[in-house]
């Protein structure tokens, strides 16, 4: 028996690790460094949370993504939504990404500062006239999941930490999230299929902001940017930019090198990279074009149709 016994042993102790789902109960935050200090929020600020203890998945993850979810109440209850899919009554909560991917949560104070306005109900700029933003207790409960290509499978093991810690003396600004935008940079905006490219400068703002692709407002800091346009024949020759920095800094295109790729529009998805090769449509037949860039997945979808979320 003991010969048998200590065989179980040694096969324990030889399985190698198996991934399973976790629960809230093996998550759990440290109560802050901070709580009762008055915290001051500014544009470029950070502030840290800590896990007390980690999720439990079997097995070694890697990466882990943390985060916060925020509360002015200290309720998180999900939004309800209707037959139609709108949105009833709004959460309670806001979710922000840490920095880093840590248990040793270091978190924006700026995205601190716009989930509570968005909490309050501030959408428009003029909202800040009239905000009330005084010294309040805010309400935190940390977030984890997994940071696999697998969005399914990141999404299916997310999990909220058991335990809710609190800052008591946080003074927020006014500061309103908005939809991150790119730049579509090339022949549409000199519109024409004869002449130089106008540079992706800062003095050259005024021209491109007709040229811009955004995210969706229900989609911020989601890396996918939508834009239509209206592009002729023989101009759909374009890369994108992510800032007005000048030719190479923040370009992105077909491929790496400065020469353009001959792409069939009709073949709808292709590939993006960080590079000056431009996208030549040469057969766009002209008309109205829309443009999904993904700099999450790294894809440009184009059609002459509306683009339906991904």
């Amino acid at each position: 028996m003991l010969g048998m016994a200590a065989c179980l042993s040694s096969c324990e102790t030889d399985r190698d690790p198996v991934f399973h789902s976790t629960t809230s109960e093996t998550f759990q935050l440290n109560t802050p460094a901070l709580a009762d200090q008055y915290l001051e929020l500014s544009a470029d600020g950070t502030f840290e949370i800590t896990c007390k203890s980690q999720p439990d998945y079997g097995m070694p993850i890697a990466p882990i993504t943390y985060g916060v979810e925020v509360s002015i109440t200290g309720d998180f209850n999900d939004a309800v939504t209707g037959d139609d899919g709108t949105v009833v009554t709004p959460a309670t909560y806001r979710e922000i990404k840490a920095n880093t991917t840590t248990s040793v949560m270091t978190i924006s104070s700026k995205k601190l500062t716009q989930a509570i306005c968005a909490l309050k109900g501030y959408t428009e700029d003029e909202d800040e006239a009239t905000a009330d933003l005084s010294v309040m207790k805010v309400y935190f409960r940390g977030v984890c999941y997994p940071g696999t290509p697998d969005e399914e499978f990141n999404t299916a093991n997310r999990v909220v930490s058991s335990n809710i810690v609190t800052l008591n003396q946080v003074k927020p600004y006014f500061s309103l999230a908005k939809p991150g935008f790119i730049y579509l940079i090339g022949q549409p905006a000199v519109g024409s299929p004869v002449g130089d490219w106008y540079p992706p400068m800062a003095d050259n703002a005024d021209l491109y902001e007709n040229w811009k692709l955004y995210e969706k407002d229900d989609q911020i800091e989601s890396k996918i940017y939508y834009g239509v346009f209206d592009i002729p024949a023989e101009c759909a020759l374009f890369r994108f930019y992510t800032a007005l920095t000048g030719w190479d800094a923040d370009s992105y295109g077909s491929q790496a090198d400065d020469s353009p790729l001959v792409c069939n529009w009709e073949d709808k998805d292709f590939g993006l990279v960080k590079g000056k090769g431009a996208y030549n449509f040469s057969s766009w037949p002209g008309g109205t074009m829309y443009v999904r860039v993904n700099m999450k997945d790294m894809t440009v979808t184009i059609s002459n149709t509306e683009i339906k979320d991904e």
